[in-house]
């Protein structure tokens, strides 16, 4: 009987010391994959790069404007410079980015209300 017991906890004491062993390789998997997808910046192109475009939509933003309305509002703001106007999606784009923090290397966040 008591050889049985031993063989038991020498079973016990294998599949434990496996199980650590998967629980590390899966924590250096989870570090990893966290670090390699870790947040990147992005670049402002076009017309997202005059501060003044940039800053037009931030306050119709925050006057409650949607994207699509935002877009209309830079063309008739700006009716004779198309290099700022700003597609509907590209400004959605922006505005996610901002609020990520993925611009802030750029010193754009999202302005204080």
């Amino acid at each position: 009987m008591n050889r049985h017991i031993l063989k038991t906890l020498e079973n016990i004491e294998r599949d434990l010391s496996t199980l650590v062993k998967l629980s590390e390789a899966t924590l250096t998997a989870i570090t990893k994959a966290t670090e390699k997808n870790r947040v990147r910046s992005a670049k402002l192109f076009g017309p997202l790069r005059d501060p003044e475009v940039r800053n037009f939509i931030f306050q119709s933003r925050q006057k409650g404007h949607g994207f699509k309305e935002i877009e209309r509002l830079l063309e008739e703001r700006f009716p004779n410079d198309p290099s700022k106007h700003v597609p509907r999606n590209t400004i959605w784009r922006f505005i996610k980015r901002v609020r990520e923090g993925r611009l802030a290397e750029f010193g754009i966040n999202l302005p204080k209300e």
